[in-house]
């Protein structure tokens, strides 16, 4: 699994690159467009979404429900990005839609001001959270690169092997959200200050990027089958031999 990781881990920050210009695009359009916050719906709805509901959402069921809501929503669009990565098209809708969505949360939460409240609250659990949705869609489009070009392989083998080994960091990413759930559960709703809130969240992904980065790259160097690259490939075979 952390070689897997290890694999995607450069398409993984593209992805997230991709995501932050399409959410900042998103606030900024409907923030600076005369008429367009209006068309998000009632102003005194929105009024109420951004001084109440937003901050409300996290602690309005108990902790540990919540904690497993959250997990549960989170695997399953995780595992359709990398169950449906074959199909081209899916990570991308996943990738835009959910980056329109914490765009246009940006914007009303701006308009009130009250930017400073979305991100103190979407930050604890936000970084790992997103992070690991930016790893699954990396995943689902690895996959689908594999179908497209094959190298040497037939199409066949090529899903074979990458999908097999790419379908590793689903176990990474259901632990991973599993943490971030946690956060969001536990966490988020706290009135502790903000640097210990921030921080734990911070922490986590630490943890995470220490897992993809680190243990991830020792494992590729040892040839562990989340790599399935020709070389390491040819190095196993001679290893085997």
């Amino acid at each position: 699994m952390p070689a897997a990781l290890y694999r995607i881990r450069y398409l993984t920050l593209a992805v997230a690159a991709v995501f932050a210009i399409i959410a900042t695009a998103t606030a900024v359009w409907i923030g600076t467009t005369p008429g367009l916050i209006a068309s998000l719906g009632d102003y005194e709805m929105l009024r109420r979404y951004a001084e109440q509901e937003f901050v409300n959402y996290y602690s309005e069921s108990p902790e540990a429900a919540f904690a497993g809501q959250v997990w549960v929503n989170n695997a399953f669009i995780a595992a359709q990005c990398v169950a449906f990565g074959i199909v081209g098209f899916w990570v991308p809708i996943v990738v835009v839609q959910n980056a329109q969505a914490v765009g246009q949360s940006a914007a009303i939460m701006a308009e009130f001001g009250r930017l400073d409240v979305f991100f103190l609250n979407i930050l604890p659990h936000g970084q790992l959270e997103l992070y690991c949705i930016f790893v699954a869609a990396a995943a689902g489009l690895m996959i689908f690169w594999a179908w497209v070009a094959p190298g040497s392989r037939t199409r066949l083998q090529a899903l074979a092997e990458d999908g097999r080994a790419l379908f590793a960091v689903i176990g990474g990413l259901v632990v991973g959200l599993g943490v971030s759930g946690l956060v969001e559960g536990f966490v988020t709703r706290q009135d502790w200050p903000d640097v210990i809130r921030i921080g734990i969240g911070t922490l986590a992904l630490a943890w995470f990027l220490w897992v993809q980065w680190i243990v991830g790259g020792r494992a590729r160097r040892a040839g562990e089958t989340g790599d399935l690259d020709p070389i390491s490939r040819g190095a196993r075979v001679v290893v085997g031999d």
